[in-house]
């Protein structure tokens, strides 16, 4: 069964639907309002961190116990 979820809380024809819930791709309130949902499994996910972040920060400093090259002056 395909699945979509909702993109925004609001309430339709006395349903209301839940930023983040989700619902048969093949339901009869998102087939008449296609625009409130996505099939991104991304949306009204929880996490402490993005999990899908795609350009991470680089470190600059060392990490404990790691040895970075060192700049000789002089």
């Amino acid at each position: 069964m395909d699945i979509v979820f909702a993109k925004t809380s609001a309430m339709i024809d006395g349903f209301h639907i839940r930023y983040g819930s989700h619902w048969p791709a093949n339901d009869p309130l998102v087939l008449a309002n296609p625009s409130l949902f996505t099939d991104d499994p991304r949306e009204g996910m929880a996490s402490t961190a993005p999990v899908w972040e795609t350009n991470p920060v680089e470190q600059v400093t060392a990490g404990p116990g790691e040895v970075r090259g060192r700049i000789k002056r002089g």
